[in-house]
């Protein structure tokens, strides 16, 4: 019994405190929030000396204290907010040096994940908090750094794709369906996709991309797509390998059909994603194909179309 409690008594006081046991029974941040957490650090600390850790200089530019809840009640100010804000990291684990390291950072972050249930309220909020802070593209356009992309934007997007590749592939097996994937997103040849690859492919496969600048209502969103992207890009470099291309879009549907007992398997012939991937996505109608058109013309005609053709940001396909 004590040694469970030790387990959840974090800071070694004698007592259990909500958000210890909080922190212990949901474990650290998943990987979309990680990713913000991550991106920030980075961010502010190449905007700085690249020294891979931040000091307040760093950080006091760049926090917008003015979106915690607690300045827009009135029942702190900015400069209070700023200050508890940098003293947390040194107080959950630091080493009192004056600097936060990236794993101190995270640490802090893990902390205000724990009690923050829905991931949309977390990436919102963290987003505003860190408003200021820009980043430039490669043609010079100046941007917010951190972009929260909601996950059921994500997910709707990635369906729809999962879906399109699915009607290209049946007959195979699991494996060569992921290779000829693969090899369409590939355009190169290299062995990694790059972001560039990403979005045409996506174009291939029946979607039709908005442009990173574009004000018209058509398309995919070019932050959505970027947010899938770096979703699958687990190691946060800038392309994907096989592996995290098969583990993003496809584990979860694999993991599916083991287990269940459905159709023929590989010998037979059927494509072993039926079971799970047959089924029509539960969609805004915004995003439903109508149930008289012919998913191959269908596909043809999007890719054709105009941008700005394309009605509200859930015509993607």
């Amino acid at each position: 019994m004590m040694s469970l409690f030790r387990f959840f008594d974090k800071n070694g006081n004698g007592l259990v405190s909500f958000d210890e046991f909080i922190k212990t029974v949901r474990g650290k941040m998943n990987q979309p929030r990680r990713n913000l957490v991550v991106k920030a650090f980075r961010t502010l600390d190449a905007a700085g000396d690249n020294s891979g850790s931040l000091t307040v200089e760093d950080i006091q530019p760049f926090f917008n204290a003015g979106q915690d809840p607690r300045v827009k009640e009135g029942t702190k100010t900015e400069a209070e907010v700023l200050k508890e804000f940098i003293a947390g990291f040194e107080g959950k684990g630091g080493n009192f040096d004056g600097t936060v390291t990236l794993e101190e950072w995270i640490d802090y972050y893990e902390d205000i994940s724990s009690s923050i249930d829905e991931d949309d309220l977390f990436g919102t909020m963290f987003e505003s908090s860190w408003s200021r802070l820009k980043t430039k593209d490669k043609q010079g356009n100046v941007m917010p750094a951190i972009n929260y992309v909601s996950e059921g934007d994500m997910n709707m997007l990635e369906d729809i794709l999962v879906k399109n590749i699915y009607q290209k592939s049946q007959g195979v097996n699991v494996e060569r369906a992921l290779r000829n994937a693969f090899k369409q997103f590939d355009a190169d040849g290299s062995g990694e996709v790059e972001f560039r690859e990403f979005r045409l492919a996506m174009e291939r496969f029946g979607l039709t991309m908005a442009s990173p600048d574009s004000r018209s209502k058509g398309g995919v969103p070019y932050e959505v797509l970027r947010g899938l992207f770096e979703r699958y890009n687990k190691d946060q470099s800038e392309s994907l390998s096989y592996q995290e291309f098969s583990d993003g879009l496809f584990k979860k549907e694999q993991e599916i059909t083991l287990h269940e007992d459905a159709g023929e398997n590989e010998q037979g012939g059927q494509n072993p994603w039926l079971p799970s991937l047959a089924h029509q996505v539960s969609m805004d109608p915004h995003y439903q194909r109508p149930r008289s058109a012919q998913p191959a013309v269908r596909i043809r005609s999007i890719a054709n179309r105009a941008p700005n053709s394309l009605g509200p940001p859930g015509n993607w396909a």
